[in-house]
Formats: C-alpha cells, sequence, structure tokens
C-alpha cells in the first residue's frame, strides 16, 4: 500500500446484537477522497468485516462508534456519561446509562448485560478490530488502527446550533412515533448533508440531502443516518481545528470524543469541572 491511506468508518453500534446498525466509510489517499461507502445497516460481523478489510488497505484507520467503548462500573452511570447528560438533558433529551448489568441492591438487569456484560458483543467487536481506543492518539498518528466513542445526540448540538438555541433535542428516531417530529428529521440529515459536503464528501452529502425529504424514515434509515453522522465526527476529530472537538472523560472510567462549539463546550466544561471529570486532559 502507499504511504498516506487513510480510512474512516462510522459505526452505528448493533449494541446488544439483536437487531443491526448502521456503517459507513470513506478513504483517502494523501487527502484526496478515493471512495465513500454510503450508508447501510449493519451487525457486528458486517462491520467488523469491512473495517478488517480497511485494516488490510490503509497505514490509518480510525472507528467512530456509537457505544460505550470502556464500562468498568457494575452500577449506575459513568462519570463521563453524567457530564454528557449536562447538555443533552438541557435538551430535554437523555442519556443512557452504561453499566455491565447490576443494580445498587445487586439485582441484575438482563438488558444491561446483554450490552455490556462480560460476554457482550462490542467486547469481542473491539478484540476482533484490534483497534488503540487513545483519542489525542488517533488524532496525531501517522498510522495504526484507531477507535473511538461518540455519540450523536452529544454532537449534533454543535453540528446543529439551532438544536441548543432552540433548546431541544432533535426528535429523529421513527421507532418512537409518539415523538417523531418529520422536521427534527429533516433538520439532521441536512445538517449531515452539510457537513459531508464541508468535508468534501460529496456522495454522502448528497445521499444525506436526498434522505432529508424521504416522507416517512424508518428505524434503519435513522441507523444509517447516525452511521454517517459518526463518520462525520470521524473526519472533524481528526482534521478540524483542536478547539472545536473535546475529550470528555478517560480511559479508566469511559471516554466520548465530540464536536463542540464555544456554547456547547461552556456548558460541558462546567459540569465536567463540578463533577472533577477530566476533559481534554493529556492521555
Amino acid at each position: 500500500m502507499s504511504p498516506g491511506r487513510e480510512a474512516f468508518v462510522g459505526f452505528d453500534s448493533a449494541w446488544a446484537g439483536k437487531a443491526p446498525g448502521g456503517i459507513a466509510s470513506a478513504t483517502f489517499s494523501q487527502d484526496r477522497l478515493v471512495h465513500t461507502r454510503l450508508p447501510e445497516p449493519a451487525g457486528f460481523d458486517h462491520a467488523a468485516a469491512i473495517i478488517e478489510e480497511l485494516k488490510s488497505t490503509h497505514h490509518y484507520v480510525l472507528v467512530a462508534i456509537d457505544q460505550p467503548t470502556i464500562v468498568p462500573n457494575q452500577t449506575g452511570s459513568r462519570p463521563v456519561d453524567r457530564v454528557a447528560a449536562s447538555l443533552v438533558s438541557r435538551l430535554r433529551g437523555g442519556v443512557q446509562p452504561a453499566n455491565q448489568g447490576k443494580t445498587k441492591s445487586g439485582r441484575t438487569m438482563p438488558s444491561k448485560v446483554r450490552m455490556f456484560g462480560p460476554e457482550a458483543p462490542i467486547w469481542q467487536f473491539l478484540r476482533r478490530i484490534d483497534a488503540v481506543q487513545n483519542p489525542p492518539q488517533s488524532r496525531s498518528a501517522a498510522s495504526g488502527r484507531h477507535a473511538i466513542e461518540v455519540f450523536p445526540a452529544l454532537a449534533l448540538p454543535a453540528l446543529e446550533p439551532a438544536i441548543l438555541e432552540r433548546k431541544r433535542a432533535a426528535r429523529y428516531n421513527p421507532a418512537n412515533r409518539r415523538r417523531f417530529s418529520l422536521s427534527d428529521w429533516r433538520l439532521v440529515a441536512r445538517a449531515a448533508s452539510r457537513h459531508a459536503a464541508a468535508l468534501r464528501l460529496t456522495a454522502l452529502s448528497e445521499w444525506a440531502h436526498d434522505l432529508a425529504e424521504i416522507p416517512k424514515p424508518t428505524k434503519t434509515d435513522q441507523d444509517c443516518l447516525d452511521a454517517a453522522i459518526c463518520l462525520i465526527v470521524a473526519l472533524h476529530w481528526r482534521r478540524a481545528p483542536r478547539n472545536q472537538a473535546t475529550v470528555i472523560g478517560d480511559a479508566q472510567s469511559g471516554y466520548m470524543v465530540s464536536p463542540v462549539t464555544p456554547a456547547t463546550r461552556a456548558i460541558l466544561q462546567s459540569a465536567a469541572t463540578k463533577r472533577g471529570v477530566p476533559m481534554d486532559m493529556p492521555w
């Protein structure tokens, strides 16, 4: 392979593995776009196969995963989840607590065990792709296989400032029929189209533009849209000015990588300081 070959992957994870998520990728040679793999449904095995293929042909691979990737706590929430909630809750959204499946009373929660217990598919997936989780290193490295945890609900207020200005999270999950908003669907898809265009991902930008116009989106459509957002966040983390992105948390208790604006950074920094959670600290 020639030097300077880079691959970026956005994976809206399948979480417990019962239903597929979504995956998208973009490859570059010497900063020139070579190929865009438009979002498609993908479970853990399919996603791992795509990443393994990219690993064999590219010097640098960065996978942005929408699922907690470090969950040492048996109960409750990770510190990073609480900091993320300071922004998401302000928008009347929620952050699902990540833990290994125990309540404080010792009761087992099967749904959490399936997602984060010892045999959860996310751990098998991470072992298979064999990627380093060190966000500062993934930003500066010339080579290697890297993974970062991302969270579209945390990224969206920075990618689409209107969400913060109106003080309400985007309700773009078609599976939640009671809360779903077609105008929010269009807001998010158009934001993805705009950022993809800025990153010179023309095919992805056109795909997201077309997705914004469909009259009845499905959950699969949303998984694919979230995969596109994860891909955008991966490229943003690698290429945007450092003050436009953040790392909340650490390698011991869990972390998230996200785009930020001055407004969203201020909210997150205040919560991180109050809770004693690292933010943009050396790893």
